[in-house]
């Protein structure tokens, strides 16, 4: 009879810790969805910067060639005077 109780009593130990390890198991989870989510807002905020910045060089490229066109322009039509 003492051997039933003393395997219920070590069952129940076992059954305490298994449920500690699993709550810290739990809590791990959580903390990888929640920087998995993270991350994702992160990419997409630097993927909606990059595409910002190439559209923004874009346009100061074809300025800058326009420019370059008026300034030649300019300069041809000052040097035929």
């Amino acid at each position: 009879m003492e051997k039933v109780d003393s395997d219920l009593k070590l069952l129940d130990l076992k059954q305490r810790g298994l449920r500690k390890a699993f709550e810290a198991l739990k809590t791990q989870a959580s903390s990888i969805l929640l920087l998995t989510l993270q991350w994702e807002d992160l990419e997409e905020h630097l993927d909606s910067t990059r595409k910002s910045i190439e559209t923004q060089f874009k346009e100061l490229e074809e300025r800058e060639k326009e420019m370059g066109l008026k300034v030649e322009g300019e300069t041809i039509g000052f040097s035929a005077e």
